[in-house]
């Protein structure tokens, strides 16, 4: 055997490599290019209208510039108003401008898809986190469409829960809870948990478990230790649900005089979760409701719950940090 034949082997094994990672880079352009043009296309069309629930985040905004800072949207008496804040300096800039308007919303949600990602690579490597951000950039008609909607408490919501997420995978990567940086970590874990649970109270939902999962993840630790950096996340938490109880404690707590709706049970909430926004969000539902392939998308759904199950038994086997790359997953 030659003296430069490993050498040689080595030499054709990077050139495999780096066609690989320049044909992964190609197919990455190519589905951001497919992601902005249809964008472009859904703005230009009758789709890409400001509805009556987007034109709330636009007055909201103008009437921060106004000096009206609310809290909480008053027509629902729930869910945040950050997104009026956000777009309030582009107002004072641009005007009522409705593209500025939505090229904010776009802004927004690519945040959203970035953080995500960046909790994904986090749990299970780079590759793995763009391929969430690139799925999230174009997976479905539905989720292309919400993402160009400024929707009150909608992409800053999920915004703080990735926050929150991410704030969570790295504390349980930490070897010890007593450092600054175990400290700073958990005062923004709580405080991404709070924004988000002010944004929509169902944020609770995710946030809950999320802390489980986390108090699972450090149980190689003292119990002291692991209380005491509780101690730390809860009043981070409570600053930022703040205005949640202020706007309620001020107008005698109409967030708990809402009056139910139709299906508005906890089993019809659930049902209408998977079998509308899940099917939407992945695509199996058009943007008029319709299944997309008829009753046969029925079964790609439930295909499609059975694998999630079956990889969150997975990543519960296999991840280093179990309770949250099931509850994150």
């Amino acid at each position: 055997m030659s003296l430069f034949e490993p050498i040689s082997k080595a030499s054709r094994w990077l050139e495999v490599a780096r066609r690989r990672r320049w044909i992964l880079i190609s197919i990455g352009v190519v589905l951001v290019a497919v992601g902005i043009f249809a964008r472009f296309w859904l703005l230009h069309s009758s789709l890409g209208r400001i509805d009556s629930d987007e034109a709330t985040s636009g007055l909201m905004a103008k009437g921060v510039l106004h000096g009206n800072f609310a809290a909480i949207n008053s027509g629902n008496n729930y869910g945040g108003t950050l997104e009026a804040y956000i777009y309030a300096p582009f107002y004072w800039l641009f005007g009522p401008n409705a593209m500025v308007f939505k090229c904010v919303a776009v802004a927004e949600w690519i945040a959203v898809g970035a953080v995500l990602g960046k909790v994904c690579s986090m749990l299970w490597g780079r590759a793995t986190g763009v391929c969430l951000a690139l799925v999230l950039w174009v997976a479905g008609p539905w989720t292309v469409f919400l993402s160009t909607r400024l929707f009150l408490g909608y992409p800053s919501g999920v915004l703080c829960l990735g926050g929150f997420a991410g704030c969570c995978v790295a504390l349980a990567r930490l070897d010890s809870l007593r450092t600054p940086p175990a400290r700073k970590l958990a005062v923004f874990c709580g405080l991404f948990a709070g924004l988000a649970i002010w944004q929509h109270p169902l944020a609770i939902a995710t946030v809950l478990p999320g802390l489980i999962g986390l108090f699972v993840d450090l149980r190689r630790h003292v119990r002291h230790d692991r209380f005491g950096l509780f101690a730390w996340i809860a009043p981070a938490a409570f600053v930022g649900v703040f205005p949640f109880f202020w706007y309620n404690a001020a107008n005698g707590w109409p967030s708990r005089q809402l009056p139910p709706l139709p299906g508005s049970t906890l089993l019809g909430r659930e049902h209408t979760m998977f079998t509308q926004m899940i099917a939407r969000g992945i695509g199996l539902r058009d943007l008029n409701g319709q299944w997309v392939f008829g009753r046969v998308t029925v079964l790609l759904l439930l295909l499609v719950f059975v694998a999630m199950w079956v990889g969150a038994l997975r990543l519960v086997r296999s991840n280093a940090s179990m309770g949250l790359a099931c509850i994150f997953g």
